[in-house]
C-alpha cells in the first residue's frame, strides 16, 4: 500500500510539499473485536483514574456494548470511542456526583455502577448508581 500512496502523492502535490513530509502512517481498518479490547481499556484506565479519587467502577457488559455500538463504525474505525465513553460514563459519573453532593476520599472508596436502564421505545440508557 505504502508504494501506491506514495506515488499517488506525488502526482498530486509538488517536491517541494512531498519533501515537507517527514513520515507517511498508514492504517488498518479496526475490527469490532479490537474496538472492543480498546474501550476495556479505556475502562480500566477510568478505573484507575477514579480509584484515586475514592470511587471503585463497576461497568455492565451491556454498557461496553452500547459504547462500542454508538462509538464504532467501519468507515471511522475508533475515533468516537472516547467521546461516547466521555459521554456516556464519565459525564454521567460527574452529574450524579454533583446532583447528589457526594463528597469522595480514597481512604474510603465508593462503587459506582454503570449500567443500562430500558427507555422508552427501544431505547436505552445509561444510568449510575453509587453504593
Amino acid at each position: 500500500y505504502k508504494e501506491i500512496i506514495t506515488e499517488s502523492l506525488k502526482e498530486k502535490l509538488s517536491p517541494e510539499l512531498i519533501n515537507r513530509i517527514g513520515l507517511i502512517l498508514i492504517f488498518n481498518k479496526i475490527n469490532y473485536e479490537s474496538a472492543r479490547t480498546i474501550v476495556l481499556k479505556q475502562i480500566d484506565k477510568l478505573s484507575e483514574d477514579l480509584i484515586k479519587r475514592g470511587l471503585m467502577l463497576k461497568v455492565g457488559s451491556n454498557v461496553i456494548d452500547h459504547i462500542l455500538k454508538k462509538g464504532y463504525s467501519e468507515e471511522y474505525g475508533v475515533r468516537n470511542l472516547q467521546r461516547v465513553l466521555d459521554k456516556e460514563i464519565k459525564s454521567k459519573i460527574a452529574d450524579y456526583l454533583i446532583k447528589n453532593q457526594i463528597s469522595l476520599s480514597p481512604t474510603k472508596p465508593m462503587l459506582v455502577s454503570v449500567d443500562m436502564k430500558e427507555g422508552e421505545g427501544d431505547s436505552y440508557e445509561v444510568v449510575i448508581d453509587i453504593v
